[in-house]
């Protein structure tokens, strides 16, 4: 009977690893307001001064070999009247035996539109992929073929955006993954294209804000996500309340099937008076999954170096 257990949890663990592996096809942070060069290569320089931010996240607290993210952007605005913006990313994820580790460039350019800014941007890089699949031990020490060499790769891609924002809004159009790694059905479960799941994706954000007093601001935020290879649509539907510019308190509804509820996160954030930002999101999962778990966790700590220079709109706090 345990021996029949053992197999069990063992093909359950199999099974939710790759799953996961194929099917989130890039890490979703519950803060994506504050992480606007993860979603969009526009984004790049839109601040017209050096900015930095750095994202961790660990999933599903109490599962072992649950999904751990970490997330390191730069970016700054640099030529004749800062129009061109430059970026630099680089992430690292873990899930069970799959580590992914991903570093693009970018490259924008801003020009006056309207009453606002519109920005077009570029990003080219790799993914690094390495799956050690001889880590994994089996029940009983069955040998099993599929787990006896290690596989590791890398996978080039590119992706393009535009991002206009004025005032008091913003609104954005962005392909991260130009390429796309198809899997097929017919192949073994550890091929390439079953573990990497990079599959092109389309993704749109939009955000505002709509001042309550003179020191309190209502800021809604939008972003959703369309993986043309995959059914479900993600959409994530942010309300924040901002005190003074500085204090941020927010909750975000997440859905990985438009209808169907997948967690509810909440945001807190502060600005220092020197550009230094810190901010944490704990995710309550409301699908089954939650009864295993204590949520989510994710930090975040920013950084503006020119944060006294107010040319830029609140909403891109």
């Amino acid at each position: 009977m345990k021996t029949l257990l053992k197999v069990f949890l063992f093909h359950i663990i199999v099974i939710f690893s790759f799953n996961a592996a194929q099917g989130q096809q890039d890490t979703r942070y519950s803060q994506f307001m504050f992480n606007g060069m993860r979603i969009n290569p526009a984004y790049s320089g839109i601040k017209d001064h050096f900015n930095a931010t750095a994202f961790y996240r660990h999933q599903w607290l109490q599962i072992q070999d649950a999904p751990r993210q970490m997330f390191i952007g730069i970016h700054d605005a640099v030529g004749k009247q800062d129009k061109v913006g430059l970026g630099l990313q680089l992430e690292h994820d873990k899930i069970g035996v799959d580590q992914r580790t991903n570093i693009f460039a970018s490259y924008a350019y801003k020009f006056k539109f309207n009453k606002g800014t519109l920005s077009a941007g570029i990003q080219g890089g790799a993914t690094f992929f390495r799956s050690a699949l001889t880590d994994i031990t089996t029940p009983e020490e069955i040998g099993d073929k599929a787990f006896s060499q290690d596989e590791q790769f890398v996978l080039p891609n590119f992706g393009a955006g535009l991002f206009y924002h004025s005032h008091n809004y913003y609104i954005g159009i962005s392909i991260p993954h130009l390429l796309t790694y198809q899997k097929d059905e017919e192949d073994d479960i550890h091929t390439v294209e079953r573990l990497t799941g990079n599959y092109r994706e389309y993704m749109l954000t939009m955000g505002g804000q709509l001042a309550i007093t003179e020191e309190i601001d209502f800021r809604p935020a939008f972003l959703l996500q369309y993986i043309p290879a995959e059914d479900p649509v993600e959409i994530m539907l942010n309300a924040s309340i901002v005190v003074r510019n500085a204090a941020w308190f927010g909750i975000t509804y997440r859905s990985n099937e438009i209808i169907k509820p997948e967690s509810l996160n909440f945001q807190l954030a502060y600005k220092m008076d020197r550009g230094l930002k810190i901010g944490y999101s704990y995710d309550y999962t409301l699908k089954p999954l939650g009864y295993s778990s204590s949520g989510t966790h994710e930090i975040m700590v920013g950084i503006d170096l020119n944060p006294a220079n107010n040319a830029y709109p609140r909403i891109l706090w």
